[in-house]
């Protein structure tokens, strides 16, 4: 058993490099019908377009709601979010990424009125491409402690940003009946999981010898597969588990043993932990 966890430790790895490094829908509307009130949103409920059935998020009824979404982004990453901001009478749509006591923030209310900003500094709307009265995309990029701010892919805006900072928060407000927001995903950025680079082999994780396992698990003896019928792990947020049914971990003398285990994420982290109480055999 021993031997399994030191295993599953670089496995954890693993499965966060492919959870965060590839793109992440945070609001996750498959998995909800409308009406529904959702687990990471205050006074936020599921409305769906009678045309077309597509998802939306809006506000429960005279009540202007929140989101919450734990994160752990750093260096270069990527927010895309779409939303409909009614034109009269809202209050202004915000999205805040924190780090600490800093923070980068988008707002724009119904008329546009675009604006990114970063601590003490801010900028203003060079595209025009803000559209009264439809769904606008945005596209928060951050580069090289620099966040730049596109809307309808025309740049708007960018910032300067305190460097190396990771930013842990995900903030929305300003969501209200009249409004409707139609995606939010996060694409890189990095999960902090690296181990320390002091020691000499799996006990103190080895940052060498990790990272070895990370881009090549057959030559640490790690074989990762889906599983017949096509099984794959799977991340959902609202829970904050990773679920993966099927994982050949090499035994003691040679042989493949498969389990079926569950990740639990650490609260406002991209960390996870492996469930030792679920660790089964198949």
């Amino acid at each position: 058993m021993k031997k399994l966890l030191k295993l599953f430790n670089v496995l954890i790895l693993l499965s966060l490099s492919s959870v965060v490094n590839a793109e992440t829908d945070l609001l996750n509307l498959s998995a909800y019908s409308e009406g529904d009130e959702l687990p990471y949103g205050e006074k936020i409920t599921v409305g769906v377009v009678e045309k077309t059935g597509e998802k939306y998020i809006t506000a429960t009824p005279s009540s202007s709601g929140t989101m919450k979404f734990p994160v752990n982004l750093a260096g270069d990453f990527e927010v895309a979010f779409t939303v409909y901001e009614y034109l009269c009478c809202t209050k202004y749509f915000n999205l805040f990424l924190t780090s600490d006591e800093h923070q980068i923030k988008v707002s724009f209310d119904g008329s546009g009125g675009v604006r990114l900003s970063a601590d003490s500094e801010s900028g203003s709307d060079q595209s025009k491409a803000f559209k009264q009265g439809s769904r606008n995309s945005y596209r928060l990029s951050v580069s090289n402690n620099v966040a730049k701010l596109y809307v309808n892919d025309v740049f708007s805006q960018k910032v300067t940003l305190t460097p190396d900072l990771t930013y842990t928060l995900l903030l929305i407000g300003g969501v209200e009946r009249e409004d409707a927001m139609y995606e939010l995903r996060i694409n890189g950025g990095t999960t902090g999981t690296t181990p320390p680079s002091n020691g000499g082999d799996f006990e103190s994780g080895k940052q060498a010898g990790i990272q070895q396992c990370v881009a090549d698990p057959s030559s640490c003896g790690i074989t990762v597969t889906g599983g017949t019928g096509g099984a794959h792990a799977t991340y959902n947020p609202a829970s904050g588990e990773v679920y993966i049914p099927l994982i050949d971990v090499p035994g003691p003398f040679g042989g493949i043993q498969t389990y079926e285990v569950y990740l639990i994420q650490q609260p406002l982290t991209f960390t996870f932990d492996l469930d030792t109480n679920r660790i089964s055999p198949r």
